[in-house]
Parts: structure tokens; sequence; C-alpha cells
């Protein structure tokens, strides 16, 4: 925190707690995580995509621009369980389906999506089906 005192700036040191592992609730069956610095995924036995973290380009692929706070799910089922990725980066989310078709969502300002328009993605939006 910067505090000016008597015309000179200087850095109050500012201590944190320690971080300590939680106890997720609501969330059964994870199989797969992933997380950055702004957002998580977690993946679950029967296909479900939960998100948390920023959104405000999409990227939770929730619908809205809105910060999510605590665990939500995005999508209900048909999300890949097996050896399939997901990724979440500061601006966008990834997943593939158990039909093998990749989904992506969140910032698209400049076509980098790859959909073939521009602006932001606030839900998933169908790539192009996975070949090994």
């Amino acid at each position: 925190m910067l505090q000016e005192i008597t015309g000179m700036e200087h850095w109050e040191q500012v201590t944190y707690a320690n971080h300590t592992f939680t106890k997720l609730t609501g969330i059964s069956n994870a199989v797969k995580v992933d997380g950055k610095y702004t957002s998580a995924l977690i993946v679950t036995s029967s296909g479900e995509l939960y998100y948390t973290g920023l959104n405000g380009i999409g990227q939770g692929g929730a619908g809205t621009t809105t910060q999510i706070d605590s665990f939500t799910k995005v999508v209900d089922s048909g999300v890949s369980t097996g050896n399939r990725q997901i990724s979440t980066g500061d601006y966008t989310s990834f997943y593939v389906s158990t039909s093998n078709v990749l989904y992506g969502t969140g910032d698209n300002y400049f076509a980098n999506l790859g959909v073939g328009t521009s602006g932001a993605n606030t839900g998933y939006t169908v790539f192009t089906a996975v070949t090994e």
C-alpha cells in the first residue's frame, strides 16, 4: 500500500496469512483440474465442467461477463473424462467433448479463437473435431 507522509512516499509492508488447502463442497468425483493465475476448471467423472475466476471477457463460459467467485457448473455433461485436455488461461478456456469436438470461450477481440468472428465469446463455441 502506497502512502504519502509529509510529502515523501514509502511502501508499507503487508503480511499475508499462510494459505492452506480447503476442501471444496458441492463437487464430487473430480477427475481433471486445470488452473492458472486468474481461473480454474474442474471436470467430474460424469463429464460436468465447473469454472471459477475472472470472467470479464466470458472466459468462464457461463454466458456472462461477471466474475465467478466459486466453482459454478458451466457445462452439464459431455466433457471428456479420458486423456483429452481441458485448459484455462487468463482470457480463454477450452475443453474437448466425449465426441472429440473442441469447444472454447473467452477473448476473441482479434478473432484469436478462430471461429470466423471477432468479439468476446461468453459461451462455449464449437471449433472443430479433434482427430488422433
